[in-house]
């Protein structure tokens, strides 16, 4: 059976992280299992462990934010098809087939919408 985690942290939103720290050779290390399941394991820049429980509630915190989604694109299907020829590592049949699923989506889509982020 694994170890049991010392510490315990409440998130804004009420979910409760175990954590533990780990003293390496450069400083305190903060263990924990991430949002996405995972055990994740970073180092908090601490040498004492009272600073690395401040810094390793810091960073869970910052690890459980939700990542917001970026801004829409602005850009016409024009465009869209244009910086698709400089994409980079796509074959010719996949721009051939992006290509034709574009134009058939702008087939069906109403005049007013004259790109992906309008």
């Amino acid at each position: 059976m694994g170890r049991q985690a010392q510490h315990t942290f409440a998130l804004p939103d009420g979910t409760e992280v175990r954590y533990s720290l780990t003293e390496r050779p450069g400083g305190f290390r903060v263990r924990f299992v991430g949002p996405d399941g995972t055990r994740v394991e970073k180092a908090t820049g601490c040498r004492t462990k009272g600073e690395a429980r401040q810094a390793a509630t810091d960073i869970i915190t910052a690890t459980y934010r939700p990542v917001l989604p970026a801004e829409p694109s602005h850009a016409t299907w024009d465009t869209v098809l244009a910086e698709l020829d400089q994409t980079p590592d796509l074959r010719p049949e996949s721009i051939r087939s992006y290509r034709t699923a574009v134009n058939e989506l702008r087939k069906v889509l109403p005049p007013a919408v004259v790109g992906p982020g309008t």
